[in-house]
Formats: C-alpha cells, structure tokens, sequence
C-alpha cells in the first residue's frame, strides 16, 4: 500500500483582473506550495507555460507551473483547458524532466504505481 499526494490549484481567474495584474495569485499559490514537503500528482485548470498551451491569451499556460515541475519532480501534472480538438496536432501526453503531463480534457485513465 502506498500513498499520493495531490497538488491541485482550482481557482478561476477573470481575463481582466489577469491583464490588469500579472502576478493574480502567483505569490499566494507560491507561499502554500513552499511550507509543504512535496505533492505526487499537480493537477491544474491550465497547462504549464510551454507545455500543452496555445498561443492565444486565453489559453497560454502558466511559468509558475514549470517551477513546481522543477523544483518538486511531480510523477503526474494533470491538466485540461485546452481542448485537444483545437489543434488536430495537439499531443494528450508529454514528458517534462521527470514528470509525466497529461492533457485530461474531457477524460483520460492515469495509472500510478509507487516511486
């Protein structure tokens, strides 16, 4: 038997108050995430910045969620937001450094064994 930890960031933020202010909730997210020991599994509205966006501002990805990547390894970062069928070429799954992304939109099966 082993256990998982979940990381999961389910806010909804207003495009305006993006524009407006750029770093929203960047320091709050942060300052939870850094007085804990790690999570397993990141599991977001939007994609990381890079990995799984697109181009259109509505649908870019967040830095932010390349640096818990980079610092806390998660097996899973599991997102949504964009959907696959926007793009025919969109790829569901991709690997960053050691952590396996998944676009979840609509539905997708993770298996998760111990590290």
């Amino acid at each position: 038997i082993f256990s998982l930890t979940f990381f999961i960031l389910a806010s909804i933020i207003k495009l305006c108050s993006f524009i407006k202010s750029k770093n929203f909730t960047l320091r709050k997210m942060f300052w939870k995430l850094w007085r804990r020991k790690g999570f397993d599994i990141l599991v977001t509205h939007a994609p990381a910045y890079g990995l799984g966006d697109a181009p259109t501002l509505a649908h870019r990805g967040f830095q932010a969620f390349v640096g818990l990547m980079d610092h806390y390894a998660p097996q899973y970062h599991l997102h949504g937001h964009v959907h696959l069928n926007y793009d025919p070429l969109a790829r569901r799954v991709r690997q960053y450094q050691g952590t396996t992304i998944v676009n979840a939109y609509e539905k997708y099966v993770v298996s998760c064994g111990a590290r």
